[in-house]
């Protein structure tokens, strides 16, 4: 028997925007895992995207992928997320929404509740970005 869906609820009296739930209800019975900050971080500890905010989400959308994929859920299993820019502006969370719409394997990462939240640095002095989540499982 497939897991009971998750409920995504974007109330009218709130403005719309696609990548976002904003409110995101998990079904009874679906246990719930903690994805730590994922940055652009690869296997050879070497950021991958350079100075580019659209390449490094996209790698760690990837990892993000990665470590959903270890707790057996899939980027549809995420309720939130909370995403730490580097000097977040205007420009910097539009390279990050170009990155979101095709974070999967060029589709759009679902929509989900999330934060995109502006700082001044990172663990790593080369990371401009980083995405922890919670993903209901199924």
């Amino acid at each position: 028997m497939p897991p009971a869906p998750l409920e995504r609820i974007n109330p009218g009296g709130l403005f719309s925007y696609p990548p976002l739930a904003h409110v995101v209800i998990v079904p009874p019975g679906r246990r719930l895992a903690f994805i730590a900050g994922q940055t652009a971080l690869g296997r050879d500890w070497q950021i991958v995207g350079g100075n580019s905010v659209r390449a490094q989400a996209l790698a760690a959308f990837a990892n993000l992928r990665i470590a959903l994929q270890a707790a057996g859920a899939e980027p549809a299993d995420v309720v939130s997320s909370n995403v730490l820019i580097v000097g977040l502006n205007q420009a910097r969370a539009d390279e990050f929404a170009s990155a979101m719409r095709v974070a999967c394997d060029g589709q759009p990462f679902p929509p989900h509740a999330f934060n995109l939240i502006g700082v001044t640095s990172l663990g790593s002095s080369e990371a401009l970005i980083e995405i922890s989540a919670v993903a209901a499982l199924p």
